[in-house]
């Protein structure tokens, strides 16, 4: 599920450690694609203006979060969910985001994104746009009653997202 969540959606909250007030947590809704859609990679790739908030907090500390939720879709709704409800999954990835430059990876992420995100090829080339990633290292997963699921790395990238049955 939280491959699923992270391949389907297309944007979510990343919330960085704000330098402008104090150290606080601070969220922000972000557009994101991992590929093409049925190709997932499982890497959340950004398109981020050097002149943001988040963008600005990442050069002082890397360290941030994805929150996503099927809520995104209509799958909760058509099923008479509250997007709190556990069975209306959701997912925050931990990490960090850190820029893209190699070449290749660039390329590939571009393509990612602006497949997902066509309008971002358009945005003014005067915010400094950078490609950055978020590279992780654990997810928490709610999506049954019971609690969470903390799911590793390597578990998180072992795993194949299932095709879209309520998503797309």
């Amino acid at each position: 599920m939280a491959r699923y969540l992270a391949h389907y959606a297309d944007w979510g909250i990343v919330s960085t450690l704000s330098t402008d007030y104090g150290l606080t947590p601070f969220g922000i809704l972000q557009s994101f694609s991992d590929r093409k859609l049925g190709n997932s990679t499982g890497t959340p790739y950004f398109y981020m203006s050097v002149m943001s908030d988040v963008w600005r907090n990442l050069e002082q500390n890397d360290t941030a979060s994805l929150a996503l939720t099927q809520a995104e879709s209509d799958w909760c709704e058509s099923h008479e969910l509250d997007p709190m409800e556990p069975i209306c999954s959701r997912a925050t990835y931990v990490g960090k985001i850190i820029e893209v430059t190699d070449d290749a990876e660039l390329k590939f992420a571009k393509a990612a994104l602006f497949a997902r995100h066509p309008a971002m090829k358009e945005w003014p080339a005067g915010h400094g746009w950078k490609v950055s990633k978020l590279v992780i290292s654990g997810v928490n997963l709610v999506d049954f009653y019971g609690g969470s699921a903390h799911i590793s790395a390597d578990e998180y990238f072992a795993a194949q997202p299932p095709r879209p049955q309520h998503w797309v």
